[in-house]
């Protein structure tokens, strides 16, 4: 019963994080993959829809973290700007040439301004480590 009661608390606390409340249907965000992509619909942190392939072929597909992504969410449902389990306990996060910069809160909760050098568009997960951008899992 305790371990029940946690996780609802855990959920709880994660959907606050994500700006929804219990009941909410969250909706799809904009993009330019609106135009490729049919079926959209969003299920707790993932975007699924079904899209076209280059050689027009409809493909299922989804995006974790789709409310992470800075900048486009293009026809192929990949992230234009960086993705990833990071925006659980980032905020403002911004690209500028190849450095992703957010503010990420720490273990203690403590906020700190920290930045992610040499990033190319999405690569993945980019997570938050202890108040550090990682590409990956900490």
């Amino acid at each position: 019963m305790l371990r029940r009661l946690m996780f609802g608390a855990v959920a709880f606390a994660a959907m606050a994080v994500l700006g929804l409340s219990v009941g909410q249907a969250q909706q799809a965000p904009a993009g330019s993959y609106q135009k490729s992509c049919s079926g959209i619909s969003v299920s707790g942190t993932t975007l699924n829809a079904t899209c076209k392939t280059f050689n027009q072929q409809n493909v299922q597909t989804n995006l974790p973290y789709f409310a992470s992504c800075v900048g486009d969410i293009n026809g192929t449902l990949a992230c234009a700007g960086p993705n990833g389990s990071y925006a659980l306990t980032c905020t403002g996060a911004t690209v500028t040439g190849n450095t992703l910069s957010a503010t990420c809160k720490k273990k203690d909760q403590t906020p700190v301004q920290t930045s992610l050098r040499g990033f190319q568009g999405f690569q993945g997960n980019v997570s938050n480590c202890d108040g550090k951008l990682q590409n990956g899992e900490c």
